[in-house]
């Protein structure tokens, strides 16, 4: 589960977990049983998902969505895996749970050099399973770089569109939003992968 550490515990069932991370000032993920302690960021990691979460604020609050960050879990698939993605975009009116996420449009995860291939492949696999999902955007932390999956409309195909250059522009037609790289590069120093 990428750089996150396994509770030493018996097996969790859904509700076992909710309660105990009701509890906890720590936030853990859920997969099949397993809970997870989530590690910790780099501050350039912490910019860049603000960031992004500022910018589809900005545009999507006046049409009745919200962007959440990093707090928030989200129910992948209903009593096995409950992560916590980066930046979400919630658009339906019916996803009001205090706690949980259920119906996103789009997910944001920053890649951290501990977590990239679990990003890529693992957490991937397992957001196409949410419905609502139409876009799935994996930002780079340590060069311009950011990789897009797009759902396909009346299929479960997933488009791939990657961006590296500063001047890119990257278009969500589903949503009617667009993102430059300028726009979520802005001021930052590119560190190093020693996270």
């Amino acid at each position: 589960m990428g750089a996150a550490e396994k509770l030493e515990k018996k097996r969790f069932t859904v509700e076992e977990y909710l309660e105990f991370e009701k509890n906890s000032d720590a936030r853990y993920e859920f997969y099949q049983g397993d809970v997870f302690a989530m590690a910790g960021t780099t501050r350039n990691h912490n910019r860049i998902a603000k960031k992004i979460s500022r910018l589809l604020d900005d545009a999507f609050e006046s049409k009745g969505c919200e962007t959440v960050l990093e707090s928030i879990k989200l129910e992948a698939i209903i009593n096995h895996y409950y992560p916590y993605p980066d930046v979400m975009l919630l658009c339906d009116p019916n996803d009001n749970d205090e706690y949980i996420a259920r119906r996103p449009s789009l997910i944001v995860e920053v890649l951290s050099q501990s977590t990239m291939d679990y990003d890529r492949t693992f957490k991937f696999r397992r957001y196409r399973a949410v419905p609502t999902l139409l876009y799935y955007v994996m930002v780079s932390q340590y060069e311009p770089f950011v990789e897009v999956y797009e759902k396909q409309e009346h299929s479960q195909q997933w488009l791939y569109s990657a961006y590296e250059k500063m001047e890119d522009l990257i278009h969500f037609e589903r949503l009617g939003f667009q993102l430059s790289l300028v726009d979520v590069y802005q001021n930052i120093v590119f560190s190093k992968k020693n996270d």
